[in-house]
Order: structure tokens, then sequence, then C-alpha cells
């Protein structure tokens, strides 16, 4: 105790002597060594590094054990304050602060205070007696030796704990993704960063319209995700080659990105953020990311891990983003749903016996998120190939499953958590993946099918990237689809102008081609139609990302002709559009547009009302934690378009009391012939003609038709 005694009393001692003969110089200078020489006597297996300070960027002490690092030391003048809670907004310590907080293991100190954090919350504090730049060590004492080695002590023992939970692993990660970001986001703000380049490619092949703050998030999201999927592999992940290398076979985009994103040199501008999330990710036990797969002999029942984490991880990580993105996780029970009915459609009416497992079944999900429909197909495909064919066919139907099953992903977190949970479903059933890795596409939906494919050689490395784009924009441009479905984003947004987000707006379908100023965008249809009809008023009600993407799936699969390369609004296809979306466009007259493409589009419609209207005056469970009405909508064509003769609707509605007896019902929902399924009335047949104009096949407030419901 005498030697610590000592080493206070001499810390002290040196703080008054460096004050008393430069008061003028800096504060946080004066602290330097002495510090350093303390915590070294106090943990003599700790040894202190300067960090090269870059705007404040890095904490002035990186303390390692050997090699590796486990914690940091921020010096601040004595007179400051070291409560976050009183950094007053908009200065310096509390933006600092903002990128500090996300640290693991963190000493604030001023000479005279000592706190530890532990990501952003306070685990210990102690206050030296005296004041440190006056007092001799005279003032020091046992007991104030005892509390700051107890401090420093804690500190030092600090080990990364390792998750043992889903929810925990997305909740730390997301701090880790947050200091990355906001490291990358204060970076490239510097002309001769290694970043600004990168991010120059990133916009140029792959999002046209991201801006900084989209790169930023972008790049962390990808760098996190990448090592989550390394460590999945078993990988540690403490070597970034060697992480990169591990992702090559099932994962060679996200591969590609994370050595390209963290060469040397960028590595050494974004040393903080990266070795803190190498050791949280090194950490994790691989077997917390293994999920349930009954295929493969694992316990059945067990949950998947990764089946709430994308939400877990963006409510933590940016709650404003997911909000925006629209990103909610579908309850299995309606991903059940909608793929049971799609399935019996094919088989019973399109004459695809094997369903999404037929040849030339192309099916695609445009907004995937972490892969929960994708896995759904898989498993009815596996199911109705065993009952009708036996086990031997299984393997072979899912390998041509895989083949033609298609999904699009503009966030790089559950893009990459989709690509591996539908590698290890497909290969589950002993079946082949396709040449290259399932067809996930890190993509915007939205975006124009008419953009430039990218050239694979002048992408600076990252062949990959740009070879999917060009698959994706193949995809959009020249194959046709006949099944779509899924759970689109829901997001109303402000008036658009020269100054907003295309992607998060609506993009193509909303706006047109950027290389045609005249070119009128498909969206235009169901304004026009709203306005013709009267409803111009209304028609602010249609800019919502869930109406984009019907409007390009309604395009992409009943008016898209790949013969002639694209927007000829003349397909005779048959096909399949299948989503749970908001349900405001059932009655509301701004949609007018929309109701009257699937009913001139179509043989017929199916609408499985949901309810959930948790703002009105009756207030009823949602099946999704939103306050908003949802309703899943089936609509098919069978063959050639009857365009002049308008699609049958039947109407189904969904009224439990609770949210758990609301998924009941949906899980019970087998077939769609039922008497619950109830049928429109014989005046629907005829076209309806909304204030005098039309001819429209719109349909009448389906709660004046269906009073009983």
């Amino acid at each position: 105790m005498a030697t610590q005694l000592e080493a206070l009393a001499a810390f002290y001692d040196s703080l008054a002597d460096r004050y008393a003969a430069d008061a003028e110089g800096q504060p946080e200078a004066q602290l330097s060594a002495p510090v350093e020489a303390l915590v070294t006597a106090f943990t003599p297996q700790v040894a202190l590094t300067p960090e090269a300070k870059l705007e404040g960027s890095r904490p002035d002490f990186a303390a390692r054990r050997g090699v590796a690092t486990f914690g940091h030391i921020e010096l601040k003048a004595p007179e400051k304050l070291l409560n976050p809670a009183r950094f007053k907004k908009g200065t310096h310590d509390a933006d600092q602060w903002e990128r500090f907080q996300t640290l693991p293991n963190l000493i604030y100190t001023n000479g005279q205070e000592w706190r530890l954090f532990r990501d952003g919350n306070e685990v210990a504090k102690v206050r030296l007696p005296g004041d440190v730049r006056a007092d001799g060590g005279g003032e020091a004492t046992e007991k104030a030796a005892e509390q700051l080695a107890a401090l420093l002590t804690q500190f030092a023992s600090f080990q990364e704990i390792a998750p043992t939970s889903a929810v925990r692993l997305a909740e730390v990660l997301a701090l880790r993704c947050k200091l990355l970001r906001n490291d990358v986001r204060e970076k490239i703000g510097n002309r001769r960063s290694k970043l600004v380049g990168i991010a120059a490619g990133w916009r140029e092949h792959l999002f046209p319209n991201a801006d900084d703050d989209r790169f930023a998030d972008a790049y962390a999201q990808t760098v996190t995700f990448g090592l989550l999927l390394a460590r999945a592999a078993g990988t540690d992940v403490s070597d970034l080659s060697d992480a990169s290398k591990a992702l090559e076979g099932d994962h060679g985009l996200i591969a590609q990105a994370l050595e390209a994103l963290t060469r040397e040199k960028v590595r050494d501008e974004l040393s903080l953020a990266l070795s803190t999330l190498q050791s949280t990710i090194a950490a994790v036990d691989p077997t917390l990311l293994e999920g349930e797969s009954a295929a493969a002999g694992r316990e059945p029942g067990r949950q998947d891990p990764w089946l709430y984490f994308y939400e877990y991880f963006l409510a933590a990580y940016d709650p404003e983003m997911r909000k925006a993105a629209g990103v909610y996780y579908t309850p299995v029970e309606v991903v059940r749903c909608q793929v049971r009915l799609v399935d019996r459609l094919l088989r019973e009416r399109m004459g695809k016996p094997a369903g999404f497992a037929e040849d030339n079944v192309v099916t695609l999900d445009p907004a995937t998120g972490t892969g929960t429909y994708l896995l759904a197909i898989v498993e009815r495909a596996a199911e109705q190939a065993l009952s009708r064919e036996g086990q031997g066919m299984v393997a072979g139907r899912v390998s041509t499953l895989a083949d033609q099953l298609y999904a699009f992903e503009w966030l790089v977190g559950p893009y990459a958590v989709a690509e591996l949970r539908l590698s290890q479903q497909i290969r589950d059933h002993g079946a082949a993946l396709p040449e290259g890795g399932p067809h996930v596409m890190l993509t915007n939906a939205l975006e124009s099918p008419f953009n430039k494919e990218p050239d694979l050689n002048l992408f600076g490395g990252l062949d990959q990237l740009a070879r999917q784009r060009r698959e994706a924009l193949d995809l959009k441009r020249r194959r046709g689809v006949l099944v779509c479905l899924g759970n689109p984003p829901y997001d109303r947004h402000d008036a658009v102008d020269e100054t907003s987000d295309r992607g998060a707006t609506g993009d193509w379908v909303r706006h047109g081609r950027e290389d045609e100023a005249d070119a009128r965008p498909v969206f235009e249809d169901w304004v026009e139609a709203a306005k013709a009809a009267g409803h111009g008023g209304d028609v602010k009600n249609l800019y919502n990302l869930y109406a984009y993407f019907w409007r390009w799936a309604v395009w992409k699969v009943f008016q898209f002709d790949p013969a002639v390369g694209g927007d000829s609004r003349g397909s005779d296809a048959p096909g399949v559009v299948c989503f749970i979306t908001a349900s405001s466009f059932l009655e509301g007259t701004a949609f007018v547009g929309l109701r009257e493409s699937l009913r001139r589009e179509c043989d017929a419609v199916w609408v499985l009302d949901l309810g959930g209207d948790g703002l009105g005056t009756r207030k009823e469970e949602n099946v999704f934690a939103i306050r908003t009405p949802v309703c899943v909508t089936l609509a098919a064509r069978f063959d050639a378009p009857r365009r002049d003769t308008p699609a049958d609707v039947r109407y189904r509605r969904v009224r439990e009391p609770d949210t758990a007896a609301k998924l009941a019902a949906v899980d019970a929902v087998n077939d769609l012939d039922g008497p619950e399924w109830r049928p429109c009335p014989e005046d629907w047949h005829a076209p309806f003609k909304p204030a005098g104009v039309g001819p429209y096949f719109d349909w009448p407030l389906l709660t004046d038709v269906f009073p009983w419901q």
C-alpha cells in the first residue's frame, strides 16, 4: 500500500510543479506524463500508448496488455466537469462524448477526478482530496490511494464479455458500429483521407445518390456485418485479412468490400473504431449465431437468432433510420400465410405443380430485409416436394428453387444477414447454391433499371460489387418475374425538392430517369388518376414508400415486357403480387389509380384485412408494433390480360381481440375459396367512373360493401 500511496503523492507533487512552472501551458498536456506514471505504478501490467490526436477523434491514451488494446483514457483540463450529462449540446466536449460513449472501457480524468465508463455508463468514480494543481504530496491519503487503486484495477481487468443472446449482441454491435460510422463521417471531411476515393467509387457504382452520411453508414454496417459473418464461420476476426478470406466462398461481395474498406492506410485512420469492433466480435461464441433448422437435426423449436436481429440492431443504432427505412420484423405467421397462399395459387390455378420450385417460376422479394420470406419459400418448396415426390426429390427441387429465387435489399446489414440465412437454409436441405452464392442483391429496387452498368475493369478492385450491380440491373431491365412478394417498407415523406434523397422518396418510380428530364415516371399514372377522379387535394397521401413498391411491382410483374427491354406497359405474361402493406389504399381517395391498376391488370384480387388501427376512436391491436392498419393483398393474372374486364375482388376481415389471436387466425388461413372470402357485388364488375370520368375500375368503400365484417 505504501508504494501506491507514494505514487499518488508523487502525482500530486508532479502536477503542482508543472502548473507552477508553466501556468499558461495546455492543461491536458500538463497531465499526460503524470497520469501515465500514476497508472503504470498502480497497474504495472498496463502499458499506455499516446494516441495521435486527429481533431479530437481519439482519446489521449490507448491502454494495452501486451499487443491487445483493452481500454482508453481521455484527459481533461482540471477545471472541467467530467459528467457527460452536464455537457452543453453543440460544444466540443458534448460532440466528443457522442463518439466516446460507445467505447467499452474508458476513463475520463482531469487529475482531480477519475470516472470509469463502460459503453457510456458510469461504473466507478473517485475524487482525490485537496487540489492536485496546487497541493503537494502531503494531501495524498491512504483512503484515496485505495479508492483509485480499485478504479484502476477495475479498468485494467476489463475483458470483453461475449453477449449471450442475439438481442444483447445486436445492442452491443450497434454501439460499436455507431463509433465506426461517426469516425468515418469525420474522416471523410478531410480531402486527403483515403476514404474519399472509396466513397466516390461506392456512389458511382453502387448507390448513385448516397451522400457522405449514407456512405458512412453503409461503410460501418458493411464492416460490422462482414466481421460478424466471418465470426459465424468460426474465424478469428482479429486479423481483417483472415476475416475477408473466410467469406470469399459464400459471401463474395461482403468479402471483397471488407477487404477494400479496411486496407492498411484506412485501418490507420480508423484504428480506434476498428480495433474496438474487432475485439467485441472476436469474443462472440459462433454457436450463438446458429439458428433453428430441423433439416440439419438441430434442436426443434430453437429460435433463429437472426429473426429479429436487424430490428433490434437498428433500434439501438439509429431509431430514426429504422423509421425512415420502414424496418419492422414481419411475424412468421404472416409470412407463412402469404407464402402458403401464393404456393396454392401457383399449383392449383397456374399449372405449376411444384409451386415455387417449378421450372421458370422466377420469384422476387424486392425489400427482403433479413430474408424471412426467402426462408419460408424454401421451407414450403421442401415440404411440398417431400409430401408429393418423396425425400429423394427435396434437394433437387430446392436447388431448382435457389436458381430462380431473387431478393433485393438496400441496407447492407440485413442484406448480409439474409445472404447468410438463405445459404444455410439451402445447404440444410442438401441442395446446391447457385454459382456465386444465393441471388440476394445489394440494391435499391426503386432505382432506375436504365442506369448505366458499371465497367468491371474500372471499379478499383471491387469487381464483385460491380458484377452484382450488373446482375441487379439485368434482372430489373431484361428478365420477367412471375411472383413478387414480401413486406415493402412504409414511410410517408414531406414534399420532394432538389435536396431530397431520391432513394428514400421513390427514386425512378417517383421521379423518372435522371438522364431523360422529360421521361414520364410510372408513378405519374396514379397521380393523374387521382386528379382526374377529382381527388387532387389528396394526392399527398400517395407519396409513401409502400405505394412506390406497389407501383414498381405492378410495372414489373404485369406491365413489363422483357422482349422490348423495359417500360412497354403491355406485358401479356401471367403473374402474382402478394404484399402486406398499410391498408390505406383500400379506401383512400388518392389511391384510385392503384386500385384501378389491380382491377385492370389482374384476373383476381384477394384482400386479407388485418386491421390494427391504433389511432382511431376504436383502437385495435396490430400484428406489427405500429398503429397503422395493415392488410395482405394477393393480386394475380392467370393467362393473357383482359384489361377491359375488371378483376374479381374478394375480401376477408381478421378481427380478433389481441395480436396473438390475430396471428393465430392468420396462420390458419389456408385457402382462397372458403366462405370467409366475401365476393364483391355484381355491380363491381362494371367500370366505375369516379366524378364522371374514366372509365376506372375502382371499388367502393369496403366498409359500405361489407358492413357485417
